[in-house]
């Protein structure tokens, strides 16, 4: 549900107007990265009941943040390109999106694997 959120976000009026330059965005998705030793800090550090409070919401920021960067960067890839530059760049970015995917399912399963 987040993520859908995340996702429709842009729709918002006035948010796609404003929506972050491929530097920002760039950025947002390294950012992400901390995601992983906050996830861990909060199964270590918090008590089991608070841990699972901690733990959702950390996980519905990281499903608005996907949604949202996934959605964001793909409106901005086509940014100030025309034709078949455009036509590239749009093939690139799904590209880069569907190895991201493999490769993030790839690491998940090797992540549960016993």
């Amino acid at each position: 549900a987040a993520d859908l959120a995340g996702k429709l976000l842009p729709a918002v009026p006035g948010v796609a107007a404003r929506l972050p330059g491929r530097r920002a965005l760039l950025g947002a998705s390294l950012a992400r990265a901390l995601f992983i030793p906050a996830f861990f800090g909060a199964r270590r550090i918090a008590s089991d009941a608070g841990a699972a409070g901690t733990v959702a919401a950390l996980t519905v920021a990281l499903g608005l943040t996907n949604g949202f960067v996934t959605v964001a960067s793909q409106m901005r890839i086509l940014t100030g390109l025309y034709g078949r530059d455009a036509e590239d760049a749009g093939t690139a970015g799904v590209l880069a999106l569907v190895i991201g995917l493999c490769i993030g399912s790839g690491l998940s399963f090797a992540w549960t694997a016993k």
